[in-house]
């Protein structure tokens, strides 16, 4: 995952719409390697997405912070930064619009997130898991050239929940269940062909989880 402040790359704004207090950034700046992902054939994204987290701290009074993207209709697509966001299409890119804060400088970042396609599910098989391991890893490999030389592998799911994870599963050829055992708090931890997963054929939730973000374990 990548995360970066955008406090060098907001500058002031005084358009209609967003309003005079706001900065603004480029979205390539914003949303890292969103064209190289687009780029990719359909067949080496379609086992993962690719989405960001913008995150910036409440007002004095517990309101939020307010985003827009410029659309190349001239006008503004509000942001509910409560949720991940998918970026435009690539013709915004291409014309060099950019996304609108009404947030203090230094007060915004951006989380990059690699994810199994949503939404969420209370199965997964484990071939589709190794498959997404392995279609984001190169997808990343092709993005950063030789610098993807000293990048760690992708090799595990994290999967966060709402409150306490619960009761989950690697589920056998024969249907026996093993009880998945890596659990920390809301999330649980799957990494294929390790030990406790290496004869299960699919993972089983009591509950779908919120996420399930591709990441490094080690």
């Amino acid at each position: 995952m990548i995360a970066m402040l955008l406090a060098a790359a907001l500058t002031a704004a005084n358009l209609e719409g967003p309003g005079p207090e706001a900065r603004s950034a480029d979205l390539d700046q914003v949303f890292p390697f969103w064209t190289d992902y687009l780029a990719l054939a359909e067949d080496e994204r379609d086992a993962f997405n690719l989405d960001y987290v913008l995150e910036a701290p409440l007002r004095g009074d517990g309101s939020t912070y307010r985003f827009w993207i410029e659309t190349v209709d001239g006008g503004f697509a509000a942001i509910n930064v409560e949720q991940p966001v998918t970026p435009p299409a690539a013709d915004a890119f291409e014309e060099g619009l950019h996304l609108f804060t009404d947030a203090p400088r230094g007060a915004v970042s951006v989380e990059m997130r690699l994810t199994l396609p949503a939404p969420t599910r209370v199965e997964y098989s484990m071939a589709e898991i190794e498959t997404a391991l392995a279609q984001a890893g190169g997808a990343m490999r092709r993005a950063m050239g030789f610098r993807s030389l000293f990048m760690p592998r992708l090799d595990t799911v994290r999967f966060s929940f709402d409150n306490a994870a619960p009761p989950a599963y690697f589920v056998g050829e024969g249907g026996n269940q093993t009880e998945i055992m890596d659990v920390f708090e809301t999330e649980i931890l799957v990494t294929p062909g390790d030990r406790a997963s290496r004869n299960a054929v699919s993972i089983r939730f009591e509950q779908a989880p919120r996420t399930a973000v591709l990441m490094t374990r080690n």
